[in-house]
């Protein structure tokens, strides 16, 4: 394994090495501070940090969760953001730096918006090939939710003590299992409904993704991490 994590580091030197050229062009060319440069991966790359390896298979967070760096000096004001944000963010807080309206199709947000709260963000994942069928809800709270459809099980893990989600919650923490169960099937069916039925993309935007209400980010929030025997799966 370590083979193959030389070889992917070098890629990303590789890459920072272009990234590099193109941000001394645009300072030679004194037009840095008017360019917005963006850059995000589209997804990570799993070792066996959490039993899987490569990506495109289960929902962990060494393949899900990528870097996402906005920089023009003169128009996005140095800072480091924690909060949940999606690929479908990213077009709409493009457009919001240009001051350009999001068109009311998109899904996404500008989560530079003024007013916008991070600390209350989820996001949805879903993961299909030939041998994987998963889905997991992503919080800011650091719970995150997977549900496996073809083993037909939930798994409940708190990433900020188990980054590598080697333990399942969801006994000890059955209320917030049950809860992000729920959002994510209800997340699920409207996906479903929308792109399986052609017509309805002629007739309304694509469906919005539901929200967690103050009460059950309360309980999020509040939720305690399971004991050292919860499961471990």
């Amino acid at each position: 394994m370590g083979r193959y994590k030389n070889a992917y580091y070098n890629a990303l030197h590789y890459a920072d090495a272009q990234i590099g050229r193109l941000v001394l062009f645009l300072k030679a060319q004194r037009i840095d501070d008017r360019t917005l440069l963006v850059i995000v991966g589209d997804h990570g790359e799993a070792f066996g940090e959490s039993g899987v390896v490569a990506h495109a298979g289960s929902p962990v967070e060494a393949a899900i969760r990528v870097g996402l760096v906005l920089n023009c000096p003169g128009n996005v004001r140095q800072d480091r953001r924690t909060d949940v944000v999606r690929a479908v963010d990213v077009a709409p807080t493009i457009l919001g730096r240009l001051g350009i309206p999001a068109p009311a199709a998109f899904q996404g947000v500008d989560v530079l918006q003024e007013h916008r709260s991070g600390e209350f963000s989820i996001a949805f994942v879903h993961c299909c090939s030939a041998v994987e069928s998963t889905d997991a809800i992503v919080t800011s709270a650091g719970w995150k939710y997977v549900f496996d459809h073809l083993r037909q099980r939930g798994a409940l893990r708190y990433l900020p003590t188990d980054p590598f989600e080697q333990r399942d919650l969801s006994m000890a923490n059955d209320v917030i299992a049950q809860m992000l169960h729920e959002t994510l099937f209800e997340w699920r069916r409207r996906q479903l409904l929308y792109y399986s039925t052609p017509v309805y993309f002629q007739l309304y935007y694509a469906p919005e993704e539901p929200k967690l209400l103050s009460r059950q980010w309360q309980e999020l929030f509040n939720g305690s991490e399971a004991p050292a025997q919860e499961q471990i799966r």
